[in-house]
């Protein structure tokens, strides 16, 4: 797909723009929301999005920086293999309403794990994922959480429903509705070289 703004030279592109925004109130917050029956019906999933020509930010917790792991209940029995649970600080994260929408994106040794979550226990301070990271955790490895609605707390962030197929943005100061211009990814990738 060739796409361009007005007055700019095209550009490739393997996005699609999303069109339809409304003001709404979600959880006592003033957002902007796009139905995608694509979304709702399991054939579209996106976990970037760009707004005005920016990158905005997928729902995150916290907003900047990350939280350390505190332990670990399971012992891998080796290095390469992972876990499916850790358990987390006092305070750090809650059994929220759309936890289970929500990724954790564990850092360890010298890759990074998105680990879909299918459970948190507070009193228990554990959060569970529906696979494995790639390789064995550890106490201080650092993550952070992103895409439960319950993030979407700071201008520029974003939360996409599966369930019902809607997208919620936080406008940042100066934006407008009416001038909105919103692109998510359709294709795992856009130009591919093989030799």
């Amino acid at each position: 797909v060739l796409a361009a703004s007005p007055g700019a030279r095209p550009v490739l592109s393997g996005g699609r723009p999303i069109t339809g925004w409304k003001e709404v109130t979600v959880q006592g917050k003033k957002l902007w929301a796009a139905d995608i029956p694509e979304v709702r019906d399991g054939k579209w999933y996106f976990r970037e999005l760009w707004v005005n020509g920016r990158r905005a930010t997928r729902a995150r917790h916290p907003n900047r920086g990350y939280l350390p792991i505190a332990e670990l209940p399971d012992k891998a029995k080796e290095w390469t293999q992972g876990h499916s649970r850790f358990r987390f600080r006092e305070g750090d994260l809650k059994a929220w309403n759309t936890i289970t929408n929500a990724e954790v994106v564990a850092m360890t040794r010298w890759v990074e794990s998105r680990l879909p979550v299918i459970g948190v226990d507070e009193k228990e301070r554990i959060i569970s994922f529906s696979k494995r990271s790639v390789f064995e955790l550890a106490p201080g490895d650092l993550y952070y959480a992103e895409g439960a609605c319950e993030f979407l707390d700071e201008p520029g962030e974003w939360y996409l429903d599966p369930a019902t197929g809607t997208l919620c943005y936080l406008p940042r100061p100066g934006e407008m509705l009416a001038e909105i211009q919103a692109i998510a990814p359709v294709l795992p990738q856009v130009v591919r070289f093989e030799g």
